[in-house]
C-alpha cells in the first residue's frame, strides 16, 4: 500500500501560490516544508502500522476532562489517538455567529500537551447547517431543511455562513500547525447515511465531491497541513461518485451496533473497498451500545472483542477510536487488558523519524 505523493506537492504548490494573500492566516514557507515533511512521515508511520498485523494504535474521542482521566484510572494508560470535536454543542444548537459555533481554543490546549507527550490529534466537525442563520441543525437531513444548492454557489448568504464556519475551523488547525501538529483531519464524515445535513438525502455524491472539494480547496489556500480522513459508515454502500481521491489521505470506517462490534466479517465489502484506495485505514468509530440493548448499556461489552475483530477481519487497520458518552470504552470491560497489550500502542508509545 502507498498514500499519494502527488497529494502532497499538489498541497507545496498551493501554499507557495496563496503565500502572498494570506497574511498572518497561514504559515511561512520555511515552516511549511518543515510541516510537509512531517505529514509525509506520519503517512509511512501509518503505513507501516497497517502492514504490521498485530500492531494496532489506541485511540478515544474526547468528551471531557473527567471522563478523558477515567481511561488512565481504569486502564494504567491513556489512549495514543486523541479525538476532538471543534463544533460546540455538535453542531446542534444555535449560535450567534461562527465564532461561537466554533470553540477550539480549549481543545487546542489539550491536544497539543497530547502531541507533545507522544501522542496523535484528530480533529472531528459535526459542523451546523449553515442553510440556518442562527446555525444548529446538524441533523437536518431533508431538502427543506437543507438548502444544498445555495450552499454551493457564490454570493449566496448559506455560503458566506458556510465558509464562516471553515474560517473559524481553519484558524483552530493553524493554531496547531504552528505548535508542530499535523492532526488527522476528517470532515463530513458519515457521508453515507443521512444522520447529518450533508448526507445522502439531501446531497447527490456529485454535490457531496463538491462540497469535499470545497473544505479541503479552503484550507489549501490558508496553508493548513493536515492527514485528510473520509470516514464513511457501516451501514449503506459508500458512494464512489462523492470519492475525490487526490484530496483524501487515509480511509476509514465507523462501526456500531452490537452485532457489528461483535462480527467485523459484516463489514469486509466496505473494509475492502476502502483498501482499493490504496491509502492507509483505521476504524474511525467504534462503539457496541446502541439504544434499547440493555446488554450492551450495562457495559457488558468487552474491550478485548475490538482486538479480535481487528486481527480476524480488519488487520490493515492502523488505529482504532472509541466514541465517547456510553460508546466510551471506560464503560465496557477489560479496558486494561485492552491496552496492555504489547502491540496495542498507547501515548507515548507513536514513535517515529521525522516526528
Amino acid at each position: 500500500m502507498s498514500f499519494h505523493l502527488p497529494l502532497l506537492a499538489h498541497i507545496f504548490v498551493a501554499v507557495c501560490a496563496c503565500a502572498a494573500v494570506c497574511g498572518q492566516n497561514s504559515i511561512s514557507t520555511p515552516d511549511r516544508q518543515m510541516l510537509l515533511k512531517k505529514k509525509t512521515a506520519l503517512l509511512r508511520y501509518l503505513e507501516s502500522i497497517g502492514d504490521d498485523p498485530q500492531k494496532v494504535i489506541s485511540g478515544e474521542m474526547y468528551l471531557d476532562d473527567e471522563t478523558w482521566g477515567k481511561l488512565k484510572e481504569v486502564s494504567g494508560k491513556t489512549p495514543a489517538l486523541m479525538g476532538i470535536d471543534y463544533c460546540r454543542d455538535w453542531g446542534l444548537k444555535p449560535s450567534e455567529n461562527a465564532a461561537q459555533a466554533i470553540q477550539w481554543k480549549k481543545l487546542n490546549s489539550l491536544a497539543i500537551a497530547h502531541w507533545n507527550a507522544g501522542g496523535l490529534v484528530r480533529v472531528i466537525c459535526h459542523f451546523p447547517n449553515p442553510t440556518r442563520e442562527n446555525f444548529g441543525g446538524l441533523r437536518d437531513n431533508t431538502p427543506e431543511t437543507v438548502n444544498t444548492q445555495a450552499i454551493l454557489t457564490s454570493g449566496t448568504p448559506e455560503r458566506a455562513r458556510w465558509h464562516a464556519l471553515l474560517g473559524e475551523v481553519a484558524n483552530g488547525l493553524l493554531d496547531l500547525n504552528a505548535h508542530g501538529v499535523i492532526p488527522i483531519f476528517g470532515p463530513l464524515h458519515e457521508s453515507n447515511i443521512n444522520a447529518f445535513w450533508w448526507g445522502r438525502l439531501t446531497f447527490t455524491p456529485e454535490q457531496q465531491a463538491a462540497l469535499w472539494k470545497d473544505v479541503f480547496n479552503f484550507f489549501q489556500t490558508r496553508g493548513i497541513v493536515a492527514v485528510w480522513l473520509n470516514a464513511q459508515d457501516h451501514g449503506p454502500p459508500i458512494r464512489e461518485g462523492a470519492w475525490v481521491d487526490e484530496c483524501i489521505d487515509l480511509g476509514g470506517l465507523d462501526i456500531y451496533t452490537r452485532e457489528k462490534a461483535h462480527n467485523f466479517g459484516l463489514i469486509k465489502e466496505k473494509y475492502d473497498w476502502l483498501l482499493s484506495k490504496k491509502k492507509p485505514f483505521i476504524l474511525s468509530e467504534s462503539g457496541a451500545y446502541q439504544p434499547g440493548n440493555k446488554k450492551d448499556a450495562d457495559g457488558s461489552y468487552n474491550c478485548a472483542e475490538l482486538l479480535r475483530q481487528i486481527r480476524a477481519h480488519t488487520p490493515k487497520a492502523a488505529a482504532f477510536m472509541f466514541w465517547c458518552y456510553q460508546f466510551s470504552s471506560a464503560k465496557s470491560q477489560n479496558l486494561k487488558g485492552l491496552l496492555d497489550d504489547k502491540n496495542v500502542l498507547t501515548l507515548g508509545e507513536v514513535a517515529y523519524e521525522g516526528r
